[in-house]
């Protein structure tokens, strides 16, 4: 899976927003020779995280085993916007995982927060600045989940970040969570306020096939968030307030991308449409 957070202006539209990266990820998902590479060199992160004790896969990697399967994942994103002056409904995002894997999966998500809290098929978010995040999944009905965090910085000694692992590597190379008193301007101004630190989650599920529905809608802190309710395993019901709306996303679903509320039905793709 691919996940990218932009924000600020240009984030959807921009020379580096999120429609030009998704141009480019179709162009890649759509040559065979680049897709083999990129496999080839996630292969080689994961390897290498696993050697930096980084990733415990609880027993030795064997080396004639393949790491990648041939099996096409299909992944749907759909970012519903809103606008402000007519609906209290934030802008939000569904993902849709298809996904057919001989190995164990571990569903990931890494979000800019300052804790990970889960009441049963909801994880939440605080936000290191005014927004907090609340991550639905519809489907699958997901067990284990594993709380972990995720950073970066400048390197203070050099050679350490290939020689030191585990806790060690954390203390060293891991950023810094985002003060409460953050001021604009301030940050990266010595190592003490520099990097990121993030909260990354990990999500478990059998192996086989699994169909990922999942709903990442945000909102100000101290204010309401909105109910997300399963409807079907394609689609969900989003409702805040007195507004109300309906999101359908998948390959076997009445419809295989759409979006209902207000009176309107948008179909932006029709059943069957994607194989």
């Amino acid at each position: 899976m691919w996940a990218e957070l932009k924000q600020g202006d240009g984030a959807i539209s921009g020379a580096a927003g999120i429609q030009k990266h998704l141009a480019d990820l179709d162009l890649l998902l759509g040559d065979p020779h680049k897709l083999a590479g990129i496999a080839t060199e996630m292969a080689q992160v994961f390897n290498l995280k696993q050697r930096l004790g980084l990733i415990n896969c609880g027993k030795p990697l064997d080396p004639a085993h393949a790491f990648t399967v041939k099996e096409k994942p299909l992944v749907l994103l759909l970012l519903v916007d809103h606008d402000p002056a007519k609906s209290r409904i934030a802008d939000y995002l569904v993902i849709r995982d298809e996904i057919s894997s001989p190995e164990t999966v571990w569903w990931n998500l890494h979000m800019l927060s300052r804790d990970i809290k889960r009441t049963g098929q909801v994880v939440s978010f605080p936000g290191q600045l005014d927004v907090d995040v609340d991550v639905h999944f519809i489907t699958p009905a997901i067990g284990e989940i594993q709380k972990r965090q995720w950073g970066w910085s400048r390197e203070r000694n050099k050679g350490s970040l290939k020689t030191w692992k585990g806790e060690q590597y954390e203390a060293e190379h891991f950023g810094h969570y985002i003060p409460e008193d953050f001021e604009r301007g301030t940050w990266d101004k010595d190592f003490a306020h520099s990097g990121e630190m993030g909260k990354w989650l990990r999500v478990k599920h059998k192996a086989g096939k699994s169909d990922w529905l999942v709903v990442l809608i945000p909102h100000l802190k101290g204010t309401a968030a909105a109910k997300v309710e399963k409807v079907s395993p394609t689609s969900a019901k989003i409702t805040l307030g007195r507004e109300t709306e309906i999101i359908h996303l998948g390959s076997d679903g009445k419809f295989q991308a759409a979006v209902a509320g207000n009176g309107k039905e948008t179909v932006l793709l029709k059943a069957g449409q994607l194989r």
